[in-house]
Parts: C-alpha cells; sequence; structure tokens
C-alpha cells in the first residue's frame, strides 16, 4: 500500500508574501547579514535529511560550513562529532526559525508534514524567516506536478509554497521529487506473505524514483553555486503501471505477487477510517484520482544534468532491495 509524505498549493491569494507575513509575533526587525559558507538543513531528522546530509558533508569546499535543525534538536545531536552545528527550529514558531538561519546564507526547506492550511502557514513561516535573518538562497522540496489543477489534495501546499518562494526577493531553488521508490515496497513483507499489492492507481502511468537518488542530487545541488531561481524536476527515467511494478516486485524477490485494483472506500478502510492516519486518508485516496488521470506520467531529464547519470529506475531498485532482504 502506498502511503503518502508529502504536500500541495492552489489560489491566486496566496501568490505572494502579505506584509504582515513578514512580522513575527514579536517586533524583531534586525537583518542579520548571512555568512558565505553556511548551509542549514532544516526538518534534518526524516530519512530525507538524514541521506542528504551523508551526501552533502564530502562535496562541501574547504572551509565550508553545514548547520541542521530540527524541532527535537536532541535527536541530532550527534551530528554535532561531524563538526555540523545543530540549532533547534519550529516550523510553527517564526522567531525559532530566524534565530535558526542566523548566519546562514542557503537554506534548505524539506517541506512539514501537516494539514494543508497549516503546512502553508509553516512554510511561509520558514520563508519570511529567511528573509528576516538576511538569508540569500532557499531551496525547497516540493512535489511533482504542484499546480492548482491537481487532484491529488496536498499539491495545493507545494503549488502555494512556490509561489510564496518565487515573490519573497529570495534567490530560490525549486526541487520537485517525484514519488519515492522506497514506498511502494514500505510493506514488502506483508505483499510477500499476501500475494498481492493492493492499490487504487488502475492503469494510471506514474514516474518514481529511489529516495537515496533525491538525497544524492539534492546534495550535489546544495553544494554548488549554480541553480539559482531554478525549478528542478528531480524523476525516475521511465513511467511504468502498478500492473507493472507489481511484475518487477515477482521478478526482483522471486515470488509470485499480483497487483489488486481497489476502490477509494476500501482504501479507507484498510487505513482505518478516519483514525489516526486523519487528513493522510483523504490525501492518499486523491494521489490514487491523480495517478488513474495521469498526473505522473511524466520524465525530466534534470537529474541527468545534475548529477551526470541517468537515476536509478524502479526495476533496478526493487532489484536492490531484495539483495538486502
Amino acid at each position: 500500500m502506498l502511503k503518502l509524505n508529502c504536500c500541495p498549493g492552489v489560489n491566486n491569494k496566496y501568490n505572494r508574501l502579505l506584509p504582515d507575513s513578514f512580522v513575527s509575533n514579536r517586533p524583531i526587525r534586525l537583518i542579520h547579514l548571512s555568512t558565505p559558507n553556511m548551509i542549514l538543513i532544516t526538518g534534518a531528522s526524516g530519512h530525507l535529511g538524514q541521506q542528504i546530509i551523508d551526501h552533502l558533508l564530502p562535496l562541501l569546499p574547504e572551509g565550508e560550513r553545514l548547520a541542521v535543525s530540527a524541532r527535537k534538536p536532541e535527536k541530532l545531536k550527534h551530528l554535532e562529532a561531524q563538526g555540523i552545528e545543530v540549532r533547534e527550529a519550529d516550523y510553527n514558531d517564526k522567531n525559532s526559525l530566524i534565530k535558526a538561519f542566523r548566519g546562514v546564507s542557503k537554506v534548505l526547506l524539506i517541506s512539514g508534514h501537516a494539514p494543508n492550511e497549516e503546512r502553508t502557514k509553516q512554510h511561509k513561516n520558514a520563508i519570511s524567516a529567511a528573509v528576516l535573518a538576511g538569508t540569500k538562497h532557499l531551496c525547497y522540496t516540493s512535489f511533482t506536478h504542484a499546480v492548482p489543477e491537481s487532484k491529488f489534495l496536498f499539491a495545493e501546499v507545494h503549488y502555494k509554497t512556490e509561489e510564496l518562494l518565487k515573490n519573497s526577493g529570495l534567490t530560490y531553488t525549486i526541487i520537485r521529487n517525484a514519488w519515492y521508490a522506497d514506498l511502494l515496497v514500505e510493506g514488502i513483507e506483508q505483499t510477500l506473505k499476501s500475494g498481492k499489492l493492493e492499490a487504487a492507481a488502475a492503469n494510471g502511468l506514474i514516474n518514481s524514483i529511489p529516495r537515496a537518488e533525491l538525497a544524492l542530487a539534492i546534495a550535489r545541488v546544495l553544494a554548488s553555486p549554480n541553480y539559482g531561481n531554478t525549478t528542478l524536476e528531480l524523476t525516475g527515467p521511465e513511467t511504468f503501471t502498478y500492473e507493472e511494478a507489481t511484475a518487477w516486485i515477482s521478478e526482483a524477490y522471486q515470488q509470485e505477487v499480483n497487483y489488486v485494483d481497489v476502490n477509494s472506500e476500501q482504501i479507507r478502510k484498510l487505513y482505518g477510517g478516519d483514525s489516526s492516519f486523519g487528513y493522510e486518508i483523504q490525501g492518499i485516496i486523491s494521489s490514487y484520482e491523480a495517478m488513474q488521470a495521469n498526473e505522473y506520467d511524466y520524465v525530466s531529464d534534470d537529474f541527468e544534468k545534475v548529477m551526470g547519470r541517468k537515476p536509478q529506475s524502479v526495476k533496478e531498485f526493487f532489484q536492490q532491495q531484495a539483495k538486502k532482504s
């Protein structure tokens, strides 16, 4: 079953930062000039953030410094041994973000996890905090096909955040990530046990890329002086259907697995109705609606331009994962 860890964007009224978005709860107005050689990664305790850190460290030029932030910085204290500065920052607290961004020239804003309205506010806090702190360049992990007309519920947050960032006055890099291939094998033990992969994608074509490949490319972008005021589409090398993906899983794990197409209500029951997943359930259902509409039938060569090679295919990724199991 596909699980979501993504976000959204829609109305033109969100296409600019309103003046009051640059005013925190307290009258902090002092601009702190950034240091030319410091990069900060927000939300660094997550899977993507940790992998980006691992790949970015050896790419940093001499004298370049790396900082990370998280709502619970104690989870990142182990990074201090590698010379990484650990700072506390909460997307819901603009003042904490301003403090974390001081002395930082480039920020990677890793998209948060919350209902659309709350998440948009969080990202707005981060962008305006970067402006107030004197940060020059902000990179944002967006999502593929972040457009107002998308059927995917969380496309809304990405679209709005992209528009806020473009109109902030900051140098920006928007990194639109395709679906994580990792999600297709997240519950592989149960999939192999049951002999079926259930989803509601019908025959829709989708694009997917391993999280590790995204981390490599994002680290390369962060270490580069290029990619200012640019949108990058980081996709896999091909599109495919869920039925094709299921056949690749069968081949990789040498066990027959069949794709079973289900409906929205079955998806809701599989995830426990209106349980603790809450808004995420509707996000999952809407993602399948977007897949059925072929919103993700798209391949970009941006990964190859950044890395100098094509990304690992989903079929190759499954084979790699099977060898590890």
